[in-house]
Order: structure tokens, then sequence, then C-alpha cells
């Protein structure tokens, strides 16, 4: 099920993914993941041949264990 209302006292993120612009060592773009579904499509559009996100390097952030699992592109 899709959020209905983002912000406070909306539904805790899944994860927040932070994308770095090559050779820079802090994050250009971030994005925020509801569910898995929204980390598959993000995910699907990094893997796409051309558009912005494939040019980036992805980190994702799981929000509530605090772990970190980065995937190079």
């Amino acid at each position: 099920m899709k959020p209905t209302l983002i912000g406070y006292n909306g539904p805790p993120p899944l994860a927040i993914i932070f994308w770095y612009e090559a050779g820079e060592d802090e994050p250009s773009y971030k994005t925020v993941c509801y569910d898995e579904q929204d980390v598959e499509q993000m995910y699907k559009l990094h893997t796409a041949p051309v558009g912005l996100y494939s040019t980036l390097r992805p980190s994702v952030h799981l929000v509530d264990s605090g772990n970190t699992a980065e995937q190079a592109a």
C-alpha cells in the first residue's frame, strides 16, 4: 500500500538512497523509498542505459536497521 500522507505523522521510510556523482564524496541527490517496490523502481532507473540515475553511484541506507547496502554502478 502506498502512503497517503508524507511528512510529519506519515509512514516511516524503508530506505533512503543517496546518489553520488563521479569522484564526489558528498551525495548530490537523495531518494526516500517507502517500500521495496520504490527501491526496485529506483534500481531499474539506475540500471537503464540512459538517464540521470545511470550516471550516479547509489548508496542505500535502510532506515529501520541503520545498515548500509552499497551498490557500485
